[in-house]
Order: C-alpha cells, then structure tokens, then sequence
C-alpha cells in the first residue's frame, strides 16, 4: 500500500508542524504549499525564532492560569469575556 504523498509546514494557527497532502491546503491555516514555498522564499531569517514563540506560549498559558484561578465555582464566564473585562 503506497503512503500518501505529503508536504509539511510550520501551521501558525496550530502553532506545530503540520503534514498536508499534495495539492491540498492546510485544514487550519489554509495555506496552500505553493504559499508556503513563496513565503519561505520572502523570508529573509532563515529560521523561526522558536525563543519569542515560547514565550508567546508561556503568556496565554500563563493568562489562562490567572483566568482559572480567579474563578468561583459558579462563575460561568467565558475565557474570552475575562479577556475583555480584564484590567492590566
């Protein structure tokens, strides 16, 4: 049985490497591997800054740990609504 052939790319909606097959898009970001290959023509880093993107991850964790720990046990607000509400 023949595997399907794939491409793979760094999806920044699912923020993980991402396998595609041929000639499709992305499920999630919609990019297509065309897109993918004209973008990493256009980019003049050749490698992602993983250090800023880790950060990036560690804040929404770190925010979504403050909105569970600021919770009652019959408050029913959404992540999203806390967000808005929320002072900084």
């Amino acid at each position: 049985m023949n595997d399907p052939e794939m491409w793979e790319h760094y999806c920044d909606v699912e923020h993980s490497m991402m396998g595609v097959g041929k000639g499709e898009p992305c499920n999630w970001c919609e990019k297509t591997e065309e897109d993918f290959n004209m973008d990493n023509e256009q980019q003049q880093e050749p490698y992602r800054n993983e250090a800023s993107e880790l950060i990036e991850i560690l804040k929404r964790i770190e925010l979504k740990l403050e909105f569970l720990c600021s919770r009652d046990k019959n408050d029913y607000t959404s992540f999203q609504m806390w967000l808005d509400t929320r002072d900084e």
